[in-house]
This record gives C-alpha cells, sequence and structure tokens, in this order.
C-alpha cells in the first residue's frame, strides 16, 4: 500500500463521493427525503472538490493511474463529455502500456474492467482478463487454483507459498470481477432490485465462442447462453415466472421485451472490438 501509484487522498475522496451518492439514492427509496437531499448534496460538492483538486481542464487527472481513471469514470466524478472522453483514451493508454497485466490494486480492479468497458474498450478489457502471466486473473488458474487469492502471487511459479502478508487463497477484491463477467460476458443483470426485471445484455469478444450466466432469483432460475458460429449469435434466455427481461443485444435494432420462458434470438455477429460504441450494462443500474 505504501508503493501505490495512485494518491490516497484522491482514491479517498472518490470513494467519499461515491458512498454518499449511494446514500442518496438509498435514503430516496426508504422516503426519507431531507437524508436523500443531504447526502446528494453531500456527493456534489465531494465531486466538485474532487475535479477542482484532481483534474486538469482537459481531462488528465493527478497520478495518471488505472486506479485513478477508473474510479473518475464509474463513479461519475467526470460531468464534462470532453474530459470524459480524453479520461477514457488515457486509462486504454494506460492499461495497453502495461500489456493488459493488472496494474490497480484492492479498490481500483473491480472497477477496471467497468471503466475499460464505458470507455467504448471492451475488447480490451478482454485482454486484461485473459492474461495468464502473472499479475493476472488467469496466473492463478495456471498454478491450479479454483478460488481467486489476495494477491497476485500468493502462490510463487515454484509452487511455493509466497512468504510475505496477504497470502489468503480465497479472497474478494479481485474476485469482483466475476461481476463484470456476469454482466458484460454472460449478458445477465439485474435491472430492478431482487431481479424482478433482467438486462439480458452479452458482449462478445476478446475471441470467446460462447458463454452462459445463470442465477437463482427470488422467482427463480434466470439463465443467458450465446454462442458465435458462421457470423451469426445465437442467445438463449431464460426468464423467471414473474420477471420480464430487457434483451438488448449487438445485432437487434431495439431492445426486446421478454416475458417469462425460454426465448431464442439470432442476430449478425460481431466482436466487442469491432464496434466502440456498443455498450453493455453499466457498473450500477439506475433502479428505479
Amino acid at each position: 500500500p505504501w508503493a501505490a501509484a495512485t494518491d490516497p487522498h484522491l482514491v479517498a475522496t472518490a470513494y467519499r463521493a461515491h458512498v454518499a451518492e449511494l446514500l442518496a439514492r438509498i435514503a430516496a427509496v426508504l422516503g426519507e427525503e431531507s437524508d436523500a437531499v443531504k447526502y446528494a448534496d453531500l456527493a456534489e460538492g465531494v465531486r466538485q472538490a474532487f475535479h477542482d483538486e484532481y483534474v486538469t481542464p482537459r481531462g488528465r487527472i493527478v497520478s495518471d493511474s488505472q486506479t485513478a481513471y477508473a474510479l473518475a469514470l464509474e463513479f461519475g466524478l467526470l460531468r464534462d463529455p470532453d474530459q470524459r472522453a480524453l479520461a477514457g483514451r488515457r486509462l486504454v493508454e494506460l492499461v495497453r502500456a502495461k500489456r493488459h497485466h493488472v496494474a490497480t490494486g484492492f479498490l481500483g480492479t473491480p472497477l477496471i474492467c467497468d471503466a475499460l468497458t464505458s470507455a467504448g474498450a471492451v475488447d480490451d478489457a478482454y485482454q486484461l482478463l485473459r492474461q495468464t502471466g502473472c499479475p493476472s486473473w488467469l496466473y492463478p488458474v495456471t498454478m491450479g487454483a479454483t478460488t481467486v487469492w489476495e494477491r497476485w502471487d500468493s502462490m510463487l511459479p515454484d509452487g511455493s507459498v509466497n512468504p510475505g502478508q496477504m497470502t489468503s487463497f480465497n479472497h474478494y477484491a479481485f474476485g469482483a470481477v466475476a461481476d463484470w463477467m456476469h454482466r458484460v460476458i454472460g449478458g445477465l443483470a439485474p435491472a430492478a432490485p431482487g431481479y424482478r426485471e433482467l438486462r439480458i445484455s452479452p458482449c462478445p469478444g476478446g475471441g470467446l465462442t460462447w458463454a452462459r450466466a445463470s442465477h437463482v432469483t427470488p422467482y427463480g432460475l434466470a439463465e443467458v447462453s450465446w454462442r458465435r458460429s458462421d457470423g451469426v449469435l445465437s442467445v438463449d434466455v431464460t426468464v423467471p415466472s414473474g420477471c420480464v427481461a430487457t434483451v438488448v443485444l449487438p445485432g437487434l435494432a431495439s431492445p426486446v421485451e421478454a416475458g417469462p420462458g425460454r426465448h431464442q434470438f439470432s442476430c449478425a455477429c460481431r466482436d466487442a472490438a469491432d464496434d466502440p460504441e456498443w455498450h453493455p450494462a453499466p457498473f450500477l443500474p439506475e433502479f428505479s
């Protein structure tokens, strides 16, 4: 932590804005109007303070690190479209400069793939995911791991346990990428609390030819599976009883609403890298 590339005060300020925004939304859902206003005002004030202290007029961010840009993009700290665009491009440059090896810590790693996705660089997110050299998500897999470790090298290449601190072999922080995998690769995400509404929006990329994601909701099993073959994307969807799904596919002209039951869709296939304007579900869906 003492050698982190990102200013800790920048990280703390970004998370303060994010948490205040969450509190405002929670208060609004609970009908606590005064708290909703209070925390919304706090969030806006902290966002402005972040912008004033850490962001240049064109969108460069102090620390100039992957984590700094991921936080700014995913927590809505850059309201100016030109600044967001520049920050997105700079994030991609930094990821490519590291040859798509992970260069974020506990507070940036859960956001990095979503930040790349929202910046229109989904294929870079796929490349980040599919690296096998350390540091990467798949290096532990090459070492026989069936869980996500606390540190990228909890086990060393010779099979010995890292003698340093932080050597848990089952840890959430880096495993948060599974959320992105579920929503973007699998294409299954909630569009309302408790999955009573679903968003089906797989985003093929990274050379993958098929994927499947499922979740046992309070209403029953929700599932998405897709396959790419001969230029066609085929998608099978299961919607639980009492639920409705909005299906958004790259080759469909407009979203399709699907009720309970099993549904099949097919459309022209394209890889994520082919269409920088294609954006899957955001990191935090706006529940109504």
